[in-house]
């Protein structure tokens, strides 16, 4: 056979027979955790969608999904590039059969040849079925031609938060916190779906509201919405949910969000506490609102009361020297109306925090700010503010906390430190929300359905969970910080033969891949460790 003239000698043919190759190699290693933590069972216990003993379990159709979120598949339709590795099937084929008696595994071994299935993974057409299911049309009759509106979640779709509450236990037995700090945000993605509105920013969206455990680095709650639902709407409720989920071990409750929080609901829940938690009051900080009579307080404070805001500069884990930003703060003697009614023991402070800008040009137009600005003798600057419950500190803390996150204790905490422990939320949890739609799947809906939507996320939520117990616990502190894309290089996308030899498995690896083989061994033993530990 003739072929063309290339500009390097090299060819591509096809292979004629099945070579058991697998580019998937350390993919069951997400298989033998997911055992582990018995999300199959727990999958099983929740979802009653596939009732029928024939065909796919939800464990499977759903762990199925997790694993193509984690090789890097973020379409439906990419499950065909799963099922197109032959390697990988015949290892999750036999995996399958795990634990079985010898006449089950006979029998279901006979119906896989009678049907010709590739039973490991569903196909396309089933996937599409199973996510239609979680979407609630009586719900969507109840949609008004204009305003926020969210459909309520049917029963499949409501058990999604059960299911990765199993996730997050499993974390929480092994690497117990007592406090849980959440953080609560919205993150939009963008789509070109039939039926997705326009949000804020004039694109049609969707934006989840997510509540992010800052301890564990795990999203405990997520709710999905519309794009034209702001990011506050029902904030309060969407809390109470997450504080249901928390596990039980969790002793004190701190709560972060930007502006969409100020809501007075909202902070007078957190100062009279959930029950679940022996009534204590959820600490927090929440970005508050610039209006005109917090702008006149500030006006009233004199420039030599401003303090300025420092930033430690760190070398590994151990800071260097504190350093001045061009930012300052002061504690603002504000009392909205809202709070004249207020019990006595509701405590509330202000902050507000400033930042020189460029001044205008003399007799040039004030220009219009994307912010909120303040002007004075001296200049213009921004303005932005912070409302707390957290009791203030005595003076003698100022320079022990100078440039820190504060340190919660029954003497409060030093302002500045307010500051610092507010924009930590900006950290972790947006770079949660940036991984999710990008490293994994969570940013290319499949459905213009908005219930298999909302499924289709909650799994993405799922899958960044269970990657955080594989970095955190299995993996080692060398892998915590590692994202997807570097997992995969390293870990996941190796080429392997994958052989069969007395109904046991071998994945056979490169001499040159001797960094991942010995990362997958040390992962399995510490798997056997997690699997046979009280915790």
């Amino acid at each position: 056979m003739m072929t063309s003239q290339t500009i390097l000698p090299f060819q591509y043919e096809v292979e004629k027979r099945s070579s058991n190759l697998t580019s998937l190699a350390g993919l069951p290693l997400y298989l033998e955790l997911a055992h582990a933590i018995t999300l199959f069972r727990s999958i099983n216990h929740w979802l009653k969608i596939r009732r029928s003993e024939q065909g796919f379990t939800d464990a499977q159709i759903l762990s199925a999904l997790i694993l193509l979120q984690i090789a890097g598949g973020d379409s439906i339709d990419d499950l065909n590039r799963l099922k197109s590795d032959d390697g990988f099937i015949s290892v999750a084929n036999r995996l399958a059969l795990s634990g079985l008696k010898r006449k089950q595994r006979r029998e279901i071994e006979r119906r896989w040849n009678r049907d010709q299935e590739v039973p490991a993974i569903p196909s396309v057409s089933v996937v599409r079925r199973w996510l239609a299911k979680f979407h609630n049309s009586q719900a969507e009759k109840q949609r008004a031609e204009s305003g926020a509106f969210i459909p309520s979640a049917n029963q499949h779709l409501s058990v999604m938060a059960q299911i990765n509450l199993g996730i997050v236990n499993f974390m929480q037995r092994f690497n117990p916190c007592k406090i849980a700090t959440l953080d609560m945000d919205a993150t939009l993605i963008e789509t070109q779906k039939k039926g997705a509105l326009y949000c804020y920013k004039k694109f049609q969206a969707y934006q989840p509201l997510n509540t992010w455990w800052a301890e564990q680095q795990m999203m405990i709650h997520t709710e999905f919405r519309d794009g034209n639902v702001p990011a506050g709407y029902e904030q309060k409720r969407v809390l109470e949910e997450s504080l249901s989920l928390l596990p039980k071990t969790v002793k004190e409750v701190r709560l972060r969000s930007d502006s969409a929080g100020y809501q007075w609901d909202l902070m007078r829940f957190c100062q009279k506490g959930d029950k679940k938690f022996g009534s204590h009051k959820i600490l927090f900080a929440i970005a508050g609102r610039v209006t005109d009579a917090f702008r006149e307080e500030v006006l009233k404070v004199a420039d030599d009361e401003w303090r300025p805001i420092y930033q430690l500069m760190y070398k590994g884990k151990k800071y260097e020297k504190v350093l001045k930003s061009k930012q300052q703060w002061v504690e603002v003697g504000f009392v909205p109306s809202k709070i004249v009614s207020e019990p006595e023991d509701h405590y509330y402070r202000f902050i507000a925090i400033r930042e020189s800008i460029q001044t205008e040009l003399p007799g040039a137009e004030e220009p219009t700010m994307p912010f909120s600005t303040y002007k004075t003798k001296k200049g213009r600057y921004k303005l932005f503010s912070i409302v707390t419950n957290i009791h203030q500190t005595n003076g003698k803390e100022l320079e022990v906390n100078r440039g820190r996150v504060g340190v919660f204790n029954g003497n409060g905490i030093w302002g500045e430190s307010i500051i610092h422990w507010h924009r930590e939320r900006c950290g972790r949890s947006e770079q949660a929300h940036t991984i999710l739609k990008t490293d994994l799947g969570g940013g290319k809906l499949p459905s213009a359905k908005f219930g298999a939507n909302a499924a289709w996320w909650w799994i993405s939520v799922m899958t960044l969970n269970l990657h955080r117990i594989m970095s955190q616990l299995v993996l080692g502190k060398s892998w915590e910080n590692s994202r997807m894309k570097a997992v995969r290089f390293r870990l996941i996308n190796i080429p392997a033969r994958i052989l069969e030899h007395g109904r046991q498995i071998f994945i056979r690896v490169s001499k040159s891949c001797t960094k991942a083989y010995e990362t997958w061994q040390i992962a399995r033993a510490r798997l056997m460790e997690l699997l046979h530990s009280p915790g």
